[in-house]
């Protein structure tokens, strides 16, 4: 039911789109979740899917943030989580240390750790070939971890392999990161308040909390 709601209001927004101008729609960046993949080709054609990055990361940081839950739930031992999910480029030295106490007694771990990074990577290739090469190396390492969580992560990537590649077809790739960081604020400014009565007023002070902060002052004086 939950699902026939959401394609209710998909195709109000098609509806709404000039034929002229959804003909011109060429590439949708969409999270990896099947159903936005499937509507986007069926009621937007001809459509590029194309993998949002920030989710293909997400997602194996979700898997090592699960393994890390479970494992020393049963070890009694309390494990760090900025190491492990952080990228290696922002880690702190006192975050290298920590990560490289986890990986001695959990060597499992390292392996789930290198192949988070080496996602990140799938995005950095010159070329559709190259990123292809990569990709193909990647499943293969996830194949052969020795946690269960990396052959998971690659049966996943295996689905989404032609949405991931077409991100490097694109000439600016593409990430819905920045719309969902104002998404993000909206539910935050909405906590803030407790909910609004009027959506009018809902509308202004969602407006207004995007205002920097020197328009704000001029609008307050």
């Amino acid at each position: 039911m939950r699902e026939e709601r959401k394609h209710v209001r998909w195709w109000a927004w098609r509806a709404r789109i000039p034929e002229a101008v959804r003909q011109r729609i060429g590439v949708a960046t969409a999270d990896l979740k099947r159903g936005y993949a499937t509507v986007l080709t069926r009621w937007c054609p001809p459509v590029q899917v194309v993998a949002d990055p920030f989710h293909v990361i997400h997602d194996a940081n979700a898997r090592l943030a699960a393994v890390r839950r479970l494992e020393p739930s049963e070890a009694r031992q309390a494990i760090p989580r900025w190491p492990l999910v952080q990228g290696a480029e922002r880690l702190t030295a006192r975050q290298r240390t920590q990560l490289a106490a986890i990986q001695a007694p959990y060597p499992a771990w390292g392996a789930l750790y290198r192949l988070t990074e080496d996602r990140r990577s799938l995005f950095e290739s010159p070329t559709a070939a190259a990123a292809a090469q990569a990709l193909s190396r990647w499943l293969l390492n996830a194949e052969a971890c020795a946690h269960a969580a990396g052959r998971v992560g690659a049966g996943f990537l295996r689905r989404w392999r032609r949405e991931i590649l077409a991100h490097g077809a694109q000439p600016q790739g593409g990430t819905n990161g920045f719309l969902e960081g104002f998404h993000t604020k909206i539910k935050h400014l909405k906590r803030v308040r407790d909910g609004f009565r009027h959506r009018d007023r809902y509308r202004r002070k969602m407006l207004l909390g995007f205002l920097p902060p020197s328009r704000i002052l001029h609008f307050l004086t």
